[in-house]
């Protein structure tokens, strides 16, 4: 009688534990992630880094930081001493890069802030093709993840294969010689009209060099309609010298599956996310992102292409059965 109560309450109570491949850890670690499309990392790392370091070095309870600059972004990482409740210490992090949202560059997109586990990874990816790698990459960024991290237990959306925009300016040496123009006429004259924001890179056959503009253009046109004017009093446009594309900056990742390049959004769960809900929510959802992604790109399809969720789900039900093959053979002998 006494073994027949634990294995009903055994019964009772495994459905309402949460199942997962990998343990449920909360390590002390936060980061911070910025994206500052253009910039250089000496860039990030005077108007970025060092502001984000000098407000989370306040956080009480810290025990080292770590931090990266590269170009178009970097990151903060914290590392607090063990015993900390690390949720609390995530929405303090946030609370202050939140406050230097001002004293951020306007170009720099909204910080990412979240609790670092190694352990983390995908439960399900998704592929996205059947339009450009850039309007797939920028409805990802924009429209996307965000339907997608409502989800609860969905920490982050990662995005691999797409493209982000930049308008590129290819200059004709001849050209530019026939007027007596340099590159740095160009340059000045683009930075006159142009905000705060990176510009880029300028590239030769030697080497290349970010720059920044200083305004911002409100179309290709315009930049193509641009009048310089050079140190002899020569004044024509910018299109006279050069070629102007609203075009996709040089791709760093790229994604292909059957062969075919495609924008993949990776689903990563939160540490306290349950990998079998999340599969499960993300395939009721579908027909409705497919919906509303075809309403933009109409011979755009987006499928899920892997799911860790199925092999925790084989793995649960190999254990209910030896479970239940166990209480068979208790119950027998």
């Amino acid at each position: 009688m006494f073994v027949l109560m634990w294995v009903v309450l055994g019964l009772v109570s495994f459905p309402k534990m949460n199942i997962e491949r990998t343990p449920s850890l909360d390590f002390p670690m936060v980061t911070a992630s910025f994206v500052y499309p253009g910039a250089s990392p000496a860039e990030i790392e005077s108007q970025v880094i060092k502001k984000a370091e000098d407000a989370m070095s306040e956080v009480a309870g810290l025990k080292k930081l770590t931090s990266q600059a590269y170009e178009n972004g970097g990151y903060v990482m914290a590392e607090f001493n063990l015993g900390v409740n690390v949720n609390d210490k995530s929405s303090e992090v946030k609370s202050k890069i939140d406050a230097l949202s001002s004293e951020f560059p306007d170009a720099l997109k909204q910080p990412v802030v979240e609790k670092l586990n190694p352990l983390q990874e995908s439960v399900v990816d998704i592929v996205l093709r059947g339009a450009s790698a850039r309007d797939l990459q920028e409805y990802v960024d924009n429209i996307l993840a965000n339907k997608i991290t409502a989800t609860k237990g969905v920490a982050s959306v990662s995005v691999f294969g797409g493209e982000d925009r930049a308008v590129r300016v290819e200059m004709n040496p001849e050209l530019m010689a026939a007027r007596g123009a340099t590159v740095m006429d160009v340059v000045s004259a683009l930075a006159a009209r142009n905000l705060n924001v990176p510009g880029g890179k300028i590239e030769t056959s030697a080497n290349s060099s970010n720059v920044r503009f200083i305004g911002e253009f409100a179309s290709v046109d315009e930049i193509a309609n641009l009048h310089l004017t050079t140190v002899e009093g020569a004044r024509f446009k910018l299109s006279d010298v050069a070629t102007i594309t609203d075009a996709a900056r040089d791709i760093e990742t790229g994604a292909r599956y059957n062969g075919e390049p495609v924008v993949i959004a990776s689903v990563v769960k939160a540490s306290d996310g349950n990998a079998i809900k999340i599969s499960q929510a993300l395939r009721k959802k579908m027909p409705e992102l497919q919906a509303d992604m075809q309403s933009r790109f109409p011979n755009a399809t987006m499928e899920i292409i892997s799911d860790s969720s199925t092999a925790v789900a084989d793995e649960t039900n190999s254990t209910i059965d030896g479970i239940v093959l166990g209480i068979i053979f208790t119950v027998l002998v």
